[in-house]
């Protein structure tokens, strides 16, 4: 049998409260004045309002902590990216991580600067969850996040073995946290034929609507339920209400370059 500790931090199941306004966050990588200002944009209100993030908080920006800290709200919910991944495990990902262009000397700048150290990161983000489930599978409006991809070759009883059956380093070294592959798929085949169908898909995927980042985008790309929402490429930072599909942006802050 499974780790049952282990399982629950790799998947996490959450009602969908029909009563609150839902918005997913791509990758902010520690842009926290971009976001702030979002969030201004989008009106966003505590009471009222419940954030997600696809993960990747960290790194690059100037303000992990900040944007770390944010989630630490009750109504708040994010995931593990892969820059949170090589933030738990230093010893592995120590070279990589520590390329100014992969922004772990940002990270650490960010603890220092606010009275923090690396155990304080890894302390907080220890227990985020690979994928998080909001709302029943028989909902429409159900969602869910993965950070990289929810590979379209995986059915959902292929997805959730893995979730529950695989160790999370395992996991967390897979293309849930990785992959490139299917978003990599898509948009060469939109470029040479202008094709939507263009993936085969497993029998029995999940129907759920599915956000993810990883991969920076000029804009939203979506094909068969799953949606990258990471901008970036497009100097955009995107949030994405999942239940009405409303889409809002704001232009990455100069102070978070």
């Amino acid at each position: 049998m499974p780790d049952v500790t282990e399982s629950v931090k790799l998947h996490q199941q959450l009602d969908l409260d029909t009563n609150k306004r839902h918005l997913v966050f791509g990758d902010i990588h520690g842009r926290y004045t971009t976001f702030r200002r979002l969030l201004d944009a989008i009106n966003y209100d505590s009471a009222t309002d419940i954030i997600y993030s696809v993960g990747d908080l960290i790194d690059r920006g100037p303000d992990s902590v900040q944007a770390v800290e944010f989630f630490q709200n009750d109504h708040c919910h994010a995931i593990l990216g892969n820059h949170e991944h090589m933030a738990m495990c230093p010893a592995e990902w120590k070279d990589v991580w520590m390329d100014p262009g992969n922004g772990g000397p940002a990270t650490l700048r960010s603890l220092k600067q606010h009275g923090y150290d690396l155990q304080w990161l890894r302390e907080r983000i220890l227990s985020l969850p690979v994928c998080l489930d909001v709302g029943d599978e028989s909902n429409p409006q159900a969602f869910r996040l993965l950070h990289a991809e929810s590979p379209y070759c995986l059915s959902e009883e292929m997805l959730m073995s893995n979730l529950f059956y695989l160790t999370r380093d395992e996991v967390c070294d897979s293309e849930l946290l990785w992959g490139r592959s299917d978003i990599t798929r898509v948009l060469e085949a939109r470029k040479n034929s202008n094709a939507t169908n263009v993936v085969p898909i497993a029998n029995g995927r999940s129907l759920r609507r599915v956000f993810c980042g990883h991969t920076p985008v000029e804009d939203v790309v979506s094909a068969h339920n799953v949606f990258w929402i990471d901008t970036f490429a497009g100097n955009r930072m995107t949030c994405i209400n999942p239940v009405s599909s409303d889409i809002h942006q704001e232009t990455i802050d100069s102070a978070d370059k």
